[in-house]
């Protein structure tokens, strides 16, 4: 495979995002902010000669796509796919974010969430695995499923462009950070996940997986990592 660079973005802002509730697989569409945040990263990503994208299938994301690729008139290859959603996260869907703390420290104990603080290698994983134990719908994800899919997804993009380039992938917080987590633990992401409309930049060749630009918001940052 000739190298291939996938330009991880993050949708950005819903009402949801603004109201600090879980959305998942909700169908939330943008708000103004979210339009805006959406703007700038297509500046940011203004120069970078794309040769395809991917987004998931939800409203805050295809919306997401669509203002980035104003200024790639040149990409014809666009694709929505349900394999770039959010984690399912069941019952925990449209949950403000502080009463998923409380349920958190209820099933594992402040101890062991405090001790999961210190990195997101391990309190991401452990939300994870809070949603599907606490998931009272059970058609929650557990980070198996939901890394599975988004391999998938990566493995399709490989097939479709075997002769590498640079390919937008425009998808969700909570899935993409088990994704890179997945690919190195020592990944510096924020506790909180990427931000909305940030990028992280991930390089694949025949021999290895590089992650560039983590979280970054503007050129500057997502070009200053070698």
């Amino acid at each position: 495979m000739t190298a291939l660079d996938l330009y991880f973005v993050r949708h950005g802002q819903t009402d949801a995002n603004a109201h600090r509730r879980l959305q998942g697989i909700m169908n939330e569409p943008l708000n103004e902010t979210g339009r805006k945040e959406a703007a700038h990263t297509r500046d940011t990503l203004a120069k970078i000669p794309f040769i395809g994208a991917y987004a998931s299938d939800r409203s805050r994301t295809r919306e997401t796509a669509q203002i980035i690729l104003a200024t790639h008139p040149e990409v014809t290859a666009k694709t929505t796919t349900a394999h770039l959603r959010e984690y399912n996260f069941g019952s925990f869907e449209n949950m403000r974010d502080i009463d998923i703390g409380r349920l958190m420290v209820a099933h594992f104990g402040v101890r062991k969430i405090a001790a999961s603080l210190r990195s997101p290698a391990t309190f991401i994983p452990l939300m994870a695995e809070g949603f599907t134990a606490m998931d009272q719908t059970g058609v929650a994800d557990t980070q198996e499923t939901a890394l599975e899919r988004m391999q998938t997804q990566i493995d399709e993009i490989k097939a479709d462009f075997p002769n590498g380039g640079n390919v937008l992938v425009v998808s969700h917080a909570f899935i993409m950070s088990l994704y890179l987590l997945a690919l190195d633990p020592k990944v510096k992401l924020p506790i909180s996940m990427p931000k909305n409309a940030s990028v992280t930049h991930v390089h694949y060749d025949e021999n290895e997986i590089t992650i560039g630009a983590v979280n970054a918001t503007s050129t500057k940052q997502l070009f200053s990592v070698k």
